[in-house]
């Protein structure tokens, strides 16, 4: 064993100048050895040593040949792994986006994050996801033709049974579409107003309306039901007829049927907008720059149709404006994106976010939660806009402007 230790633990050279003294000892003890009977171990002990050391040399050599291929298959088989995941990952990235997806879920899941999902939501779909298939009623086609080329045409989305509402604006604030006169005043574009209405199963109501178009001309129904929750689609088919029978005006004035509009100074404002309008078109009006999406409720919202917490900047639904260059983007890219019931988020918000239309709020449009204004608001021209007007109270605002010794 001190051997065996000796060739693998000391020096080489001391190791060759032992094996040569055994040789010599070797022969010269030989004659001794045979005539003792006792034979000489060292040399033989050292045969043995080296023959084991060659098969422990051997064996060791032999184990390792035998698991380097595993070895280099091992290495071999964990780079297939690595590259075929990595072929996968880059397929999974760039792969073709499903025709039907729908806002977020257009996004592939390893690259989601919170705002890689916000900005793929507004990002329209191949094909129509939430198609327009309503149609008109009443189309009044010609109402445009009577004035060419209107600076503003203004909406009002109003019920079957409002004929007092309706009235009362043709006859007061709206009344400026008719002769351009305004009290004290002259109003220097001009201007169109159209009713936007539903489909009423009260065969009163129907004819009630009938008669009123008859009379009047500025009625625009679409064959949906008439209710609260298709106010946006009330809007909605007031766009797609601009787009259609009313496309050379300018500017769009979206107003409640309770509603006070002092049109000389809204004429004002978007004269002085006007110059800021690019491309992408813009909305005036009281901005809400941070509502908080309500999911139960007369204004509830599924996460299906709009899954975050909060509905980009829009204009309060009551009055705002709409630049008649993006009317049609507007009208088509509804079709392209998931329906929200909520008017004004829906409208100046989600579909006008997707077409990158500005907004600038304007001070003096009418709040929601505003009071009932007095006629000085616009006497004084305070206000742009107030709601909350019932058509009494409309004809006494109308009236108090004619009166040149009204108190303020």
């Amino acid at each position: 064993m001190k051997h065996f230790r000796g060739l693998f633990g000391r020096n080489p050279n001391h190791d060759y100048y032992i094996l040569r003294h055994c040789e010599e000892k070797s022969d010269n003890d030989t004659d001794d050895a045979v005539g003792t009977g006792t034979p000489f171990m060292p040399m033989r002990f050292h045969w043995k040593l080296l023959l084991l050391t060659v098969f422990a040399l051997t064996t060791i050599f032999g184990l390792y040949l035998s698991t380097k291929p595993s070895t280099i298959a091992r290495s071999h088989h964990v780079s297939s792994v690595y590259m075929e995941t990595q072929q996968t990952t880059q397929n999974f990235i760039h792969q073709e986006i499903h025709s039907n997806c729908q806002g977020s879920d257009c996004m592939p899941v390893i690259a989601k994050t919170k705002d890689d999902e916000y900005a793929a939501y507004f990002v329209p779909a191949k094909e129509k996801i939430n198609p327009f298939y309503h149609t008109f009623l009443k189309d009044g086609r010609t109402i445009c033709r009577e004035a060419a080329h209107p600076f503003l045409l203004i909406l009002v989305p109003t019920s079957p049974s409002h004929s007092k509402e309706r009235n009362a604006i043709r006859s007061t604030w709206a009344s400026v579409a008719k002769h351009n006169q305004w009290p004290f005043n002259r109003v220097p574009v001009r201007v169109k107003v159209v009713f936007i209405l539903g489909r009423s199963h009260n065969d009163t109501l129907y004819s009630g309306v009938e008669h009123e178009n008859r009379i009047f001309n500025d009625i625009i129904q679409g064959d949906f039901l008439d209710s609260y929750n298709n106010l946006a689609l009330k809007i909605l088919l007031g766009l797609r007829w601009t787009s259609l029978y009313c496309s050379d005006v300018s500017y769009i004035l979206k107003a409640d049927d309770d509603m006070f509009v002092n049109i000389p100074v809204l004429i004002d404002v978007i004269n002085e907008y006007d110059k800021r309008l690019s491309h992408n078109g813009l909305i005036l009006g009281n901005i809400n720059s941070d509502a908080k999406v309500r999911r139960v409720g007369r204004w509830a919202v599924s996460k299906d149709a709009y899954p975050f917490p909060h509905f980009p900047p829009y204009a309060y639904g009551n009055s705002y404006v709409i630049s008649a260059n993006i009317v049609s983007r507007l009208f088509s890219r509804s079709e392209y994106m998931p329906y929200v019931p909520v008017e004004d988020a829906y409208i100046t918000g989600i579909l006008a976010k997707s077409v990158e239309a500005e907004h600038y709020n304007i001070p003096g449009f009418a709040y929601w939660l505003e009071h009932k204004p007095s006629p000085c608001d616009f006497v004084k021209n305070k206000k742009i806009s107030a709601t909350k007007v019932s058509p009494d109270y409309m004809y006494y605002i109308w009236d108090k402007m004619h009166t040149l010794d009204v108190t303020c």
